[in-house]
C-alpha cells in the first residue's frame, strides 16, 4: 500500500548505518514496502513521481549526527515527502522510523545525560549493561482488552495495523447482504406469487430470503478475518459473528415491516451501511469525542460485533435486541404507527 524510500550518506562500512537499513527493510509487509535508493536524487525523483510515498535520507557521520544533536538539536534525518502531503499514512510511517532510530541512539543519549548531570563520565560497562537490561523489549506499552486478556495483535512486532478494520467492514457487508435478500421479500410481495404458496411455506420462504445471502457472507467473513490473521480464538470468533448474522436478520425483518415500499427499503442500505462504518468502531470510535452518537451507535448490530469477543454480556445484548426488534414488527399495523409517531414529531 505504501512505498518508503531510504537512502543513507554513510559510507557501506558503516555498521550502524547498515544495521539500521537492514531492519528497516526487514519490516516490509503487505501494507509498507521499504526500499533502498543508490542516489539521493533518485529518493528525491521517486516521492516526486508518486513511487514511493516518502523517503528519509539518513546522515553521512551518524555519530557526529547524534553528538550535534543532543548539543543544539540539529535533525539527523531528513524526512522529504511531496508538498501538501499530511495524511494519517505517513505519520505512521514516521513514528515507524522513528521508533526503529531510537533503539541504537538510544545509549548516546542515556550516556550524555548522566555526564551532564553528574558531571563526570558513567562507568561505560555497568552502564552498557543497565541499558542492555532494560531495552530487551521494543514495545513500550502493554495492550489489553477491558477483560483483562492481551491483544495478541497490537502486542506483537510485526503486526499489521492496516488490516484492523478489516472486522468491522466484514460486519457491515453481512448487514448489506441480509439487506439485498429484503429486496427479494419485496419483489415476492409485488408479484403475489407467494400468495399462492402454503402460509408455512410462505413464511419459510420470506425468512430463507433473508437469512441465506447473510448467512454466506458470515461464512465468508469469517474465513476473510482467519487468513488476514487478525482472528483471535474461533471458538469466540463463531458464536460472535452467530449473533451478528442474527441481529442483522432481525433488523432487516424489522425494516421490511416498517417500509410500505421497496424504494424506501432501498433508499435505507446505504444509510444504514455509512452508519455503521462512522458510528460503529471500524475505522476509529467517534464516541470517545461525541459521546450522544454512543446512543445511536446501539442501533446498529455492528456496534455490539465489534466490543462482543471481549465483552460478556454482547450475547444477552444482542438476544435483547433482537427480540425488540421481532416485537416491533409484529405489532399490528406498524407502518401506520410509525407514520403517526413521524407526524407528530413534524
Amino acid at each position: 500500500m505504501l512505498c518508503v524510500a531510504l537512502f543513507s550518506c554513510a559510507p557501506e562500512s558503516d555498521a550502524l548505518t547498515e544495521n539500521f537499513l537492514t531492519e528497516m527493510l526487514s519490516l516490509s509487509n503487505s501494507s509498507i514496502q521499504f526500499y533502498r535508493c543508490g542516489k539521493e536524487e533518485t529518493l528525491r525523483e521517486d516521492v516526486i513521481s508518486g513511487k514511493a510515498a516518502c523517503g528519509y535520507i539518513l546522515p553521512e557521520d551518524p555519530n557526529q549526527a547524534i553528538e550535534s544533536y543532543i548539543a543544539d538539536g540539529t535533525p539527523f534525518v531528513r524526512a522529504i515527502r511531496a508538498k501538501h502531503a499530511n495524511n494519517i499514512s505517513l505519520k505512521i510511517v514516521d513514528e515507524i522510523v522513528l521508533g526503529k532510530l531510537y533503539q541504537p541512539f538510544s545509549y548516546s543519549f542515556l550516556k550524555n545525560f548522566l555526564t551532564q548531570k553528574t558531571g563526570e563520565e558513567p562507568d561505560e560497562e555497568e552502564l552498557q549493561n543497565f541499558y542492555t537490561a532494560n531495552c530487551s523489549k521494543e514495545l513500550l506499552f502493554t495492550f489489553e482488552y477491558a477483560d483483562k486478556s492481551s491483544n495478541a495483535i497490537l502486542n506483537s512486532e510485526t503486526a499489521n495495523y492496516m488490516l484492523l478494520p478489516i472486522r468491522g467492514i466484514v460486519s457491515v457487508l453481512v448487514l448489506i447482504a441480509c439487506m439485498s435478500g429484503g429486496i427479494l421479500w419485496y419483489s415476492d410481495q409485488k408479484s403475489r406469487l407467494s400468495a399462492l404458496m402454503d402460509p408455512k411455506k410462505r413464511r419459510l420462504c420470506s425468512l430463507l430470503s433473508l437469512t441465506l445471502p447473510a448467512a454466506f457472507a458470515a461464512i465468508t467473513g469469517l474465513f476473510t478475518i482467519k487468513i488476514t490473521g487478525i482472528a483471535e480464538r474461533m471458538l469466540t470468533e463463531i458464536p460472535a459473528m452467530f449473533f451478528l448474522f442474527l441481529g442483522c436478520c432481525c433488523l432487516t425483518h424489522l425494516l421490511c415491516h416498517v417500509f410500505s415500499k421497496a424504494e424506501y427499503f432501498l433508499a435505507a442500505i446505504p444509510v444504514l451501511a455509512i452508519s455503521s462504518l462512522l458510528l460503529c468502531p471500524v475505522f476509529i470510535s467517534v464516541s470517545s469525542f461525541l459521546p450522544w452518537t454512543a446512543p445511536v451507535s446501539r442501533l446498529l448490530p455492528s456496534s455490539y460485533y465489534l466490543t462482543g469477543l471481549h465483552d460478556p454480556s454482547m450475547p444477552g445484548q444482542m438476544l435483547l435486541y433482537c427480540a425488540i426488534c421481532l416485537l416491533l414488527a409484529a405489532l399490528p399495523n406498524i407502518r401506520s404507527r410509525l407514520a403517526l409517531i413521524l407526524s407528530r414529531a413534524r
